[in-house]
């Protein structure tokens, strides 16, 4: 039986290096897996929306744009920071990502008006922009201005005629209707 002792392990030396072995090892895969998380800043989400909601009362637009583009990332179903959204964008002369976010408002709460009004002004205001820059830069013989003349016209007498409480027949919707 003496010559089995040899082969013994000796438990004692196993046991002293074997400890920061396991220790180092963790501490790597620790280390590993940290760098993607602090690279993703989706893990790491912004103040909130009471930081957005103060900088939006402020009129600190850029700083209250950031703060809801990041609320809404991790809370899509808040109409109301959507609202703001496009209210921000608008005020930031940003007209297509403000009906974006007016859009995405309306469709989570179909019955507040406030999206709605606020994309149909921003809707005429785009209109608007946009004949003034056709007179301003095509020249009056073109027949398009003699056109765009008339559609001008005609949406005003929509206008009109809807604000006398006698709408004329409807007009087919540009935007899917909402279910």
């Amino acid at each position: 039986m003496s010559n089995l002792a040899v082969f013994k392990p000796n438990r004692q030396k196993r046991g002293a290096w074997s400890l920061p072995l396991v220790t180092l090892i963790l501490l790597l895969v620790c280390l590993m897996a940290w760098q993607p998380l602090a690279a993703n800043e989706d893990l790491f989400p912004s103040p909130g929306r009471a930081q957005a909601d103060a900088d939006y009362a402020a009129s600190r637009y850029e700083q209250a744009l950031a703060g809801y583009e990041a609320w809404v990332r991790h809370n899509p179903q808040d109409q109301e920071a959507w609202f703001r959204l496009g209210n921000l964008y608008t005020q930031l002369v940003r007209p297509m990502e403000a009906l974006q976010a007016y859009r995405k408002a309306q469709i989570l709460k179909p019955e507040d008006g406030r999206a709605w009004h606020n994309m149909g002004m921003l809707y005429l205001r785009l209109a608007t922009e946009s004949y003034d820059n056709l007179r301003r830069n095509v020249p009056a013989d073109d027949p398009l201005v003699g056109y765009s003349e008339q559609v001008l016209s005609g949406i005003l007498d929509i206008i009109s005629l809807r604000l006398q409480n006698n709408p004329p027949k409807p007009l087919k919707p540009l935007i899917p209707e909402l279910k």
